[in-house]
């Protein structure tokens, strides 16, 4: 399978210490997580360690919202730019505990 390019991202030892059922699982289930971006394993982490998925998708979007906002935005000088670098502000200061 791997000569045939199913498993891409595995390795020849990975392969090689396929013994028994449970390795070819395992094999399997490395293959699948080597396939996730950054934001898909984030997700599954957090699900794993028992995080509601309201609150990831909560969390997610903030991540969205704040890598769409551009040096240009962040630095312009008009009330609008002044507006959202007082947000970002507040809403950190609110994030470590201060009213």
């Amino acid at each position: 399978m791997k000569e045939e390019g199913i498993f891409p991202d595995l390795d020849d030892k990975d392969v090689e210490d396929v013994k028994e059922p449970e390795d070819f699982r395992d094999l399997i289930d490395k293959q699948i997580q080597a396939g996730l971006d950054e934001a898909q394993k984030r997700v599954l982490d957090a699900l794993n360690t028992g995080v509601e998925p309201n609150v990831i998708k909560q969390y997610e979007n903030t991540l969205e919202y704040l890598n769409s906002i551009t040096e240009e935005q962040i630095t312009d000088e008009s009330d609008r730019g002044e507006t959202l670098r007082k947000n970002l502000l507040q809403q950190d200061f609110m994030n470590r505990g201060y009213s």
